[in-house]
């Protein structure tokens, strides 16, 4: 029985790889934040800011720029690699992984004061996890989306971001009615003989966007059964939203295997922070990482920068959208009416050119004309682009 207890508790030491991580905490303030990862094979991106805190209630927090940042990584073999321009871009897609590096950042915070030189510490590169395959999920309205990663890497530990691409259509899609932005007269496409112009005369319908994470999110699978993550839930979505009505939603997981002293600043920020885990708004005190003032090893700056190779991989989802309806009445507008109080001698087709310059745009509808707002038609004003952006084929 005793040989059993002490069995067990050996298994729960080795299997419970999770533990807590707590920050070291500083009352000081505009302690200077870097963010970013040495990866290779990729433009690796930096940034430097200054943190103000949450209060003692908790209740804000807020950040400032410095003046001025510079970085660059360099390789123990000697190996320089330079910022492109003031980008915060470092091209590291020829640096080989049989080294290893460290990033250098020149920080000055304020006009006048001196700047103040900080550097992670030299670390072998984290080989790239393998990227499995993405299962679909789709129950109660709900598409929940899971990962699957596994890598050599003794840590267990991943650190992941994902970028998307969908098409989607404006809310009312294309008006029938064309507004002149020179003469303000209206036509009516639905009169026109030519079925193509009936259909294809408006060119913002449809539009793909491109969005990115908004924060990396990390996990541990480190177990008696490996270092494998299974079917790791990470993103759930409507079946509702825009992005999946059009049967064209793709993602792009780019996956990178961390140590384990990066995960747990990372979990310890991420879980902490009310800001989806920005290392520019960590609660309520300041977190130690592993970058440190070259001429004052007391003196820090949060944020811990991983050195790694990237895996990414290119996913279509296919769990198909249901779309939404928008109905006219609850976007249209009296706006005519509003700008014939105001200007009560123009007449009507520039009062349309006006209404235009308010950002309406005319609509036909049982039992009449309406004006709604031009973003109900045109899909570039949410932030698309009728083009297909490169790099997703």
């Amino acid at each position: 029985m005793k040989k059993s207890l002490v069995i067990l508790f050996v298994l729960m030491l080795v299997s419970s790889c999770i533990y807590p991580y707590t920050p070291d905490v500083s009352d000081e303030y505009g302690r200077v934040v870097i963010e970013g990862d040495i990866s290779l094979g990729t433009v690796s991106h930096f940034s430097a800011n200054q943190v103000v805190p949450f209060d003692a209630n908790f209740y804000t927090a807020s950040s400032i720029g410095v003046y001025k940042a510079s970085f660059k990584v360099e390789a123990e073999n000697g190996l320089v690699y330079n910022e492109i321009g003031t980008s915060g871009d470092i091209d590291l897609t020829a640096a080989g992984a049989d080294t290893r590096y460290r990033m250098v950042a020149e920080i000055t915070r304020a006009e006048g004061e001196d700047a103040v030189v900080f550097a992670s510490d030299w670390q072998e590169p984290a080989p790239a996890p393998e990227i499995g395959r993405l299962v679909e999920s789709a129950q109660d309205g709900i598409l929940s989306l899971a990962l699957n990663l596994s890598s050599d890497y003794e840590s267990g530990c991943y650190r992941w971001e994902y970028e998307e691409l969908y098409h989607y259509r404006s809310p009312m899609g294309s008006p029938t009615l064309e507004l002149d932005l020179e003469t303000g007269a209206i036509k009516d496409h639905t009169d026109a003989s030519d079925i193509n112009e009936v259909l294809d005369w408006w060119k913002y319908e449809w539009c793909w966007m491109e969005t990115s994470s908004r924060r990396s999110a990390v996990a541990i699978a480190k177990s008696l059964q490996g270092s494998t993550l299974k079917n790791h839930e990470f993103l759930t979505i409507p079946t509702s939203s825009d992005k999946l009505a059009a049967g064209e939603y793709y993602l792009r997981l780019i996956a990178r295997s961390i140590p384990e002293a990066q995960y747990r600043y990372l979990n310890a920020v991420n879980e902490g922070s009310e800001k989806m885990g920005s290392l520019f708004s960590p609660v309520p005190g300041e977190q130690i990482g592993n970058i440190r003032n070259v001429a004052d090893p007391d003196d820090y700056a949060i944020g811990y920068v991983g050195v790694n190779r990237v895996a990414k991989k290119l996913f279509h989802i296919y769990t198909p959208g249901r779309g939404r309806f928008f109905n006219p009445d609850n976007y249209a507008t009296d706006i005519l009416v509003t700008l014939r109080e105001a200007y009560p001698e123009m007449p009507g087709n520039l009062l349309n050119l006006e209404a235009y310059k308010w950002g309406y745009y005319p609509y036909v509808y049982d039992p009449g004309l309406l004006w709604l707002p031009t973003f109900c038609y045109d899909c570039r004003l949410s932030g698309g682009t009728p083009e297909k952006p490169k790099g997703w084929d």
